[in-house]
C-alpha cells in the first residue's frame, strides 16, 4: 500500500509519523507524540500499519507536507507548514483534518483532533488481566530470589517494599495517599 503524499514542492523535506500514543500535553509532537517515522509517499506492506500489540486499531498517521509557498534564509520559520491527520480504513487513507500554520503552532491546532481520534481507540483497549501481570512480576521476583543465599533475601525483599511502596504512593488517587500517608504516621 501506498503512504499519502501531500507536499507541493519536491525540494521540500516531509515526513509522515504512524502514531502510537499521543501526550496531549506536549507541545512537540515529533519527539514525544510515540510512533513510528515513515517516508510519506512510500509503499509499505499493509501489516506496517500495526507493527505491534501497542499501535491503535485503526491507524493514524500525520503526515508533515511542509509549506505551500516557503519562504527563504532567516525567513523560512515563518512559513506556514501544512500538517495533515490520516486514518486508514478500508484499504485506504481518509483525511481527517488539516492544518496550515507556523512551525511551532500546528501541534496546538491538531492536537484535539488526534486526542479526539485516539479516545476513539481507547474504547477497544482490551481489559488490563491484573492476574496475569502479578503473576509475570511473582515468577520474576521468584527467580530473582533463587539466585540469592537465604539470609540475603529478607533483606532483598525489605528493599522491594520499599520500592513498591514508593510507586504506589507515587501513582496512587490523592485520596488514596493521604489513606497511605496517615496508616504510615
Amino acid at each position: 500500500m501506498r503512504l499519502p503524499i501531500s507536499r507541493v514542492k519536491r525540494s521540500q523535506l516531509t515526513y509522515a509519523k504512524l502514531l502510537q500514543r499521543v501526550d496531549p500535553r506536549s507541545r512537540a509532537p515529533l519527539v514525544t507524540w510515540k510512533g513510528r517515522l515513515l517516508n510519506p509517499g512510500s509503499t509499505i506492506p499493509e501489516s506496517d500499519l500495526w507493527p505491534d500489540g501497542a499501535f491503535p486499531r485503526v491507524p493514524l498517521i500525520i503526515e508533515f507536507a511542509g509549506s505551500e509557498a516557503p519562504a527563504r534564509g532567516h525567513n523560512r520559520h515563518r512559513s506556514d507548514n501544512t500538517v495533515i491527520l490520516w486514518r486508514y480504513e478500508g484499504g485506504k487513507f481518509i483525511e481527517m483534518g488539516r492544518v496550515v500554520a507556523p512551525s511551532a503552532m500546528w501541534a496546538m491546532l491538531l492536537e484535539p483532533l488526534v486526542r479526539q481520534a485516539m479516545a476513539r481507540e481507547a474504547g477497544f483497549m482490551p481489559a488490563l488481566d491484573v492476574d496475569l501481570i502479578r503473576e509475570r512480576i511473582t515468577r520474576v521476583l521468584s527467580a530473582e530470589l533463587d539466585l540469592v543465599a537465604d539470609a540475603d533475601r529478607a533483606r532483598i525483599l525489605t528493599l522491594i517494599h520499599d520500592e513498591l511502596s514508593g510507586r504506589i504512593a507515587e501513582w496512587s488517587e490523592p485520596s488514596v495517599r493521604g489513606v497511605l500517608l496517615s496508616n504510615v504516621q
